[in-house]
């Protein structure tokens, strides 16, 4: 059974792979900025935690259904074996993403990042709302992470009220950029100003190397980790 410690810290490194997603974030700082910075902000964060919270349930659920031996069994090695499946997969998506954008950078990705950066300055409520359902539910890189928190979540065996607790921990992780840049724009206000613009401006420079660059790290640790329930290592 793994630790508590363990899980926790597992769950919160994976999370952050989903906080740390340059485009929405450089989208949120742009909205920050602007002058319905509260309102817009507020309904962006609230989204894209609200979000996180559903896929974080939902995968921690499907991957219930690898639970299906006796829980006093020791040997789990369909939870390790699935583990590994999305450790192969993060590593060859980090590994092909930096491949591609060194030997085929395509013009279009820059015009779309400042597309959705000009959207951001604009945005109303509703707009923010279906920016941050957009970058959050259908980032098809945030996939990855949510199955990785769902196993690591069963790998723990924890039930009710535990689970729960995991299940918020991995949103709060995954939203910990979000709700920080929000919450200090409602304490600080305009003395935050320099810092989301210098956010801002690092986040669409470095937005094509922090993704892949995150996937095949959380790949190699979660290959690790499968190796070693696996016996392995």
């Amino acid at each position: 059974m793994a630790t508590p410690g363990t899980t926790d810290a597992l769950v919160v490194y994976l999370g952050w792979g989903i906080a740390t997603s340059p485009l929405p974030l450089a989208g949120l700082a742009i909205m920050l900025l602007s002058d319905r910075a509260r309102r817009t902000a507020s309904v962006f964060t609230a989204v894209w935690f609200a979000c996180q919270v559903v896929a974080i349930t939902l995968f921690t659920t499907g991957a219930a259904a690898l639970e299906h031996l006796d829980l006093s069994r020791r040997d789990k090695r369909d939870i390790a074996v699935a583990l590994l499946v999305v450790a192969v997969i993060m590593c060859a998506a980090g590994l092909t993403m930096m491949i591609r954008q060194r030997r085929h950078p395509k013009p279009s990705a820059g015009a779309s990042t400042r597309d959705f950066l000009a959207k951001a300055q604009r945005a109303g409520a509703k707009e923010a709302a279906g920016m941050a359902f957009a970058t959050a539910a259908l980032n098809i890189t945030n996939v990855p992470y949510w199955v990785a928190i769902g196993l690591v979540i069963q790998r723990a065996r924890v039930t009710g009220p535990d689970t729960v607790a995991l299940v918020l921990l991995g949103a709060v992780s995954a939203s910990l950029t979000f709700l920080l840049a929000t919450v200090l724009m409602f304490v600080l206000g305009a003395r935050i100003t320099p810092v989301l613009r210098w956010l801002r401006d690092e986040l669409g420079r470095h937005s094509t190397t922090v993704v892949p660059g995150f996937l095949l790290m959380s790949g190699v640790v979660l290959g690790l980790l499968a190796a070693s329930d696996l016996g392995w290592i």
